[in-house]
């Protein structure tokens, strides 16, 4: 499960279909953070906002 501020947004089940690749996370991984600027998600872009910037307090992971 993936939660955005205690709200959760996307969950991936594992399923036993057989295909070891549906489960990918018995192998390291990464992550990439990426800020979007405009889009039809987000609108247009004001450009009296930028620069912009990001930061990150935490990433945090659980193992169950």
């Amino acid at each position: 499960m993936w939660s955005v501020n205690g709200k959760d947004t996307f969950r991936y089940p594992k399923t036993n279909c057989g295909d070891p690749d549906q489960w990918p996370f018995y192998m390291p991984h990464f992550f990439l953070l990426d800020m979007q600027l405009g889009g039809k998600w987000v609108g247009d872009v004001e450009l009296s906002t930028l620069p912009v910037e990001m930061q990150i307090d935490y990433i945090r992971i659980y193992e169950k």
